[in-house]
């Protein structure tokens, strides 16, 4: 993802959850000035093939939790705890952001799972 569409998109994407700045800026694994120059629009030299994998698949859990929970519901999925083998007891995102990028990568997959069978 290295459009501006995408930025904008995961942006938007982490309003909705309602993460603050560090939680945001720790899921895509980059500082808190980072984080801050992508929400201003100016992301260049920000987007890492790492930070790209993490942002896309972040947007593959949106979007799969749109169609497995609908709005408004799908937006608290990650502050809620989760009784998933892989979660075990924590919330999503306490699990993405301890786990980093495998853990982001983890639970987009367990969703696409869910979603698809």
């Amino acid at each position: 993802m290295t459009d501006d569409d995408g930025w904008k998109a995961i942006t938007w994407q982490f309003k909705l959850w309602e993460l603050n700045d560090e939680q945001a800026a720790d899921l895509l694994g980059i500082s808190l000035g980072d984080w801050s120059s992508i929400q201003s629009g100016d992301h260049e030299g920000i987007h890492t093939a790492e930070v790209g994998q993490r942002a896309d698949a972040l947007l593959r859990i949106h979007a799969a939790l749109r169609v497995i929970l609908m709005e408004p519901r799908c937006n608290g999925w990650v502050h809620r705890p989760n009784d998933a083998e892989m979660f075990g007891g924590e919330t999503a995102l306490n699990f993405m952001i301890a786990g980093g990028q495998p853990a982001i990568m983890r639970a987009a997959r367990y969703l696409e799972a869910e979603l698809y069978g």
